[in-house]
């Protein structure tokens, strides 16, 4: 849609070196990295459960956001519009409809309300997850990286989904470790379809969701039955060791097999990278924390 290519040309009309910047910082707090971290923090140092519930609900928008993006196939805007729209910083690839990084923090703005909505830190939570969400949303224009309906749309999936897998959960009380059942065999009998049919192309992002979900839901599973380390039984030093150690490692797992595993390797990089990497978060870290003692 033209008007739409039109209303990002006219935002990077004003861009300047601060702005691209200060827009290329921002977008960071719509990307999977940060959410995941989010996520880490709180389930190595606050609540295991809620911090599996939080992961759940992002990696199930994830899987919506992937599956639209696949459906409807939009080219992004620096590509439909060569010329009129650019690609400030790295051009990010795949298709461009519904923003991820729009669902991305909206999902994390709306779990954020549901868990505070009944304190003293609701409105603190509606009002900066609003501010957060718009900010985000700005910059994929101002970047040249979505349309306006991308943004939107993502907006939208990313509240729909919050909404909806948060109950679900919630549903499933106590035995929330038992998906594991459910979510581990389908994850790997969609990855095995994905490369018996020789459909790997343009399906990375869904082969790295199954790798990572499969992962942290098994391992889940084996903490919650078999590890048992007290998150909250540390004092605020050793929280600060553990996210320092954890995170280190977690870094090193992720981007230390690009240089081990074969880069046109889909399965290597993606599946078995992220199962890995998922793998250490849910259980090889608290493991190694209750050993440890911190």
């Amino acid at each position: 849609m033209g008007w739409e290519a039109q209303i990002i040309a006219w935002l990077q009309g004003g861009s300047c070196t601060f702005l691209d910047y200060l827009f290329l910082f921002l977008t960071q707090f719509g990307d999977e990295l940060f959410f995941l971290l989010a996520g880490i923090i709180i389930y190595w140092c606050v609540d295991k459960r809620y911090a599996f519930k939080f992961v759940n609900v992002f990696l199930c928008c994830s899987i919506v956001v992937n599956g639209i993006k696949m459906l409807v196939k939009r080219p992004r805007p620096f590509n439909r519009y060569d010329g009129l729209v650019k690609s400030i910083g790295k051009k990010t690839g795949g298709y461009s409809f519904p923003s991820g990084h729009s669902a991305s923090i909206t999902n994390l703005s709306t779990q954020a309300y549901i868990k505070f909505r009944k304190t003293d830190y609701a409105r603190f939570a509606l009002i900066g997850g609003i501010a957060i969400s718009v900010i985000v949303m700005l910059s994929r224009l101002y970047l040249g990286q979505h349309y306006l309906t991308d943004v939107l749309t993502g907006a939208a999936v990313g509240i729909g989904s919050a909404v909806l897998f948060s109950y679900l959960f919630e549903l499933l009380k106590d035995n929330e470790h038992k998906m594991v059942y459910v979510v581990f065999p389908l994850c790997v009998v969609l990855t095995v379809i994905i490369f018996a049919c020789g459909i790997q192309g343009g399906m990375d992002d869904v082969v790295k969701v199954a790798g990572g979900y499969s992962a942290f839901t098994l391992g889940y599973y084996v903490e919650k039955r078999f590890v048992r380390y007290d998150v909250k039984s540390g004092k605020l030093w050793k929280h600060a060791v553990k996210v320092i150690f954890g995170a280190a490692v977690a870094v090193g797992i992720k981007e230390g097999l690009k240089y081990v595993f074969p880069a046109d390797n889909v399965f290597l990089i993606g599946f078995l990278r992220y199962f890995l990497l998922a793998a250490w978060a849910a259980v090889g870290a608290p493991a190694i924390f209750k050993v440890l003692k911190i």
